[in-house]
């Protein structure tokens, strides 16, 4: 559900101020913004404006939808409604407040009934106050009734030098009762066609000249009437080259190593279809789709990408995206907190941290506590080391917070360990007792005398180089810790910034071989699953009984580890 082409004011959106507020597609009035966590998003949405999509919708039924959103205005909720085809569909949609603008929560509503075929789906804004983001469209029913449904097939291109074309309606439906009245009609163009049956199923259109022509087919029973639209364009050349453009990720998006990255496509064809779309990760090709949506996902090793794609149509015209960068960084290292104000903070939710907040002066009463190195290694294992002191609440030492030696189980005596879960992105702690920030802070609660420690915990991360930014919900609020990176305690293993190892040969379709200039400890394969394919400690990997892909090899040596690409079987 890509908002198409952003051609104008009137055709695509209506926006009362001409100036565009946001920072996406700047050239045009529509509001709209790139946020770091929810992508392209509408904004600042007024009563009375609109946005339309263009949507082709496989199956009549009853749909639910999810929309995405944001409300910072205090007590105040937006109001919205969807039309299809210029009729409203459903009931008034009502966006509650979310407790701040970069707050995203998920509004769901049922009974959405939506007819099969192209479509123009418009959100129509009756009550400022949300920014829009993702929207996602389910099926739950079938219609009460089966309704005619007119189908007029792609919109079509001929060079200018001719002056007719025939335009086919016979692939409609009818519905319950079982028959078709047609209607062509012109809806618009440069000037007045002559259409030759304009009351059966297949017309011929003449006295097209050079421009564009909305032509327009109407099929209806006794009851019940459907239409679809398609454009004829008369131009030098006659075929239109296909649109093509990286949906997501953003252009230098960073991604935490362990994360889940979807990499969708954005392709249409106006006088036609997409035939195909193929996407490359660093110029190799990952996938090959003929049906939307164009997607591919997979668990990335830390490093740069470089991502585009190339689309072809029926006719096949090719069309290229741009090249865009992003980023996966590895989370592993040894954290301890920053030692500035706010680096530990509380508040209602994600976006309103005014509870509390660590002042400058109890980074010094506090010392203890900020000097704590929390290690996430390499090998998945998570360990806390304390020292002789670190900063104790009243829950852990009879009523008084205060520096003290470190209370059992959150005294670092024994290793947790880490993982990343890949489809929320969170960062997870596992082990009674392991944590990081404060061990009060849970994701079902605050920790109190005699509560029961949990078996894990699930924090939402930010990564930003030898910046960390952890959140944790316990349900009552949000708790809130910066980190840092820690260079001078302990040697977690980090990837090398320098290669000094190679694969031979690359790609392969049997044995690679690896060369290097220093001792080889152990060696993993992983694919663009992230899956472990092979564990060992040789130079040599038999790659030849996996499938054909991109694989990445991990090699450790002497404390530091190095990623290469390998690709089997091209």
């Amino acid at each position: 559900n890509e908002l198409e082409g952003s051609t104008g004011q009137g055709v695509t959106y209506v926006d009362h101020n001409a100036e565009n507020l946001g920072d996406f597609r700047t050239k045009e009035g529509m509001d709209a913004s790139k946020d770091p966590n929810e992508g392209d998003i509408l904004t600042w949405l007024e009563a009375g404006e609109w946005v339309q999509y263009s949507v082709d919708i496989a199956q009549s039924g009853i749909y639910s939808v999810s929309i995405r959103y944001s409300n910072g205005n205090n007590g105040g909720s937006g109001k919205a409604k969807w039309q299809l085809d210029g009729t409203d569909v459903g009931d008034i949609l009502t966006f509650e407040p979310t407790g701040d603008w970069d707050q995203f929560s998920v509004k769901k509503f049922k009974g959405i009934p939506l007819k099969k075929g192209k479509r123009m789906l418009r959100l129509r804004i009756y009550e400022r106050g949300m920014n829009t983001g993702k929207i996602t469209f389910d099926r739950t029913s079938d219609l009460d009734n089966a309704l005619p449904l007119a189908e007029i097939g792609d919109n079509k291109s001929i060079p200018s030098d001719s002056t007719f074309i025939s335009m086919d309606g016979s692939n409609s439906t009818a519905g319950d009762l079982g028959y078709l009245e047609y209607q062509w009609k012109q809806i618009y163009g440069p000037n007045n066609v002559n259409i030759s049956t304009s009351t059966s199923s297949s017309t011929l259109i003449t006295g097209l000249i050079k421009g564009v022509y909305k032509i327009r087919l109407i099929v209806s029973d006794s009851l019940h009437s459907d239409f679809q639209d398609a454009l004829i364009f008369v131009q030098d050349g006659g075929n239109m080259t296909p649109n093509i453009r990286i949906a997501y990720p953003q252009n230098n998006q960073r991604f935490v190593e362990g994360m889940r990255v979807a990499m969708g496509i954005a392709a249409s064809d106006i006088d036609g279809s997409i035939k195909r779309v193929a996407i490359y990760l660093d110029n190799k090709l990952v996938s090959l789709d003929s049906i939307a949506p164009y997607e591919y996902k997979s668990n990335l090793a830390n490093g740069q990408y470089q991502l585009h794609a190339t689309t072809v149509d029926m006719d096949g015209l090719e069309a290229f995206s741009d090249t865009i960068d992003f980023f996966v960084d590895s989370i592993t290292g040894n954290w301890v907190l920053q030692p500035i104000a706010g680096a530990l903070a509380v508040g209602p939710n994600k976006g309103d941290l005014s509870w509390w907040s660590n002042s400058a002066q109890d980074v010094t009463t506090r010392g203890c506590l900020f000097d704590d190195v929390n290690s996430i290694n390499r090998d998945g294992t998570f360990q806390i080391n304390m020292g002789d002191q670190t900063w104790l609440e009243g829950w852990q030492n009879n009523g008084k917070e205060a520096c003290g030696n470190p209370v059992a189980p959150h005294d670092g005596a024994s290793n947790g360990s880490w993982y990343i879960d890949s489809t929320n992105g969170q960062l997870v702690i596992v082990g009674k007792g392991q944590f990081l920030g404060l061990p009060k802070a849970t994701n079902i609660g605050e920790l109190s005398t005699g509560t029961a420690e949990p078996e894990s915990r699930s924090y939402q991360i930010e990564l930003k180089g030898d910046k960390l930014m952890i959140g944790i919900d316990f349900g009552g609020g949000y708790w809130q810790f910066a980190y840092e990176r820690e260079k001078q305690r302990f040697n977690t293993p980090q990837i090398s910034n320098h290669n000094k190892w190679s694969l031979y040969p690359n790609p392969t379709r049997s044995v690679v071989h690896i060369q290097g200039n220093r001792p080889l400890d152990h060696t993993r394969v992983l694919n663009m699953q992230g899956a472990l394919v092979y564990e060992g400690n040789t130079n040599t990997i038999d790659m030849s009984g996996h499938p054909e892909g991109l694989y990445f090899v991990q090699i450790l040596s002497e404390g530091d580890m190095e990623c290469l690409k390998l690709l089997n079987g091209f």
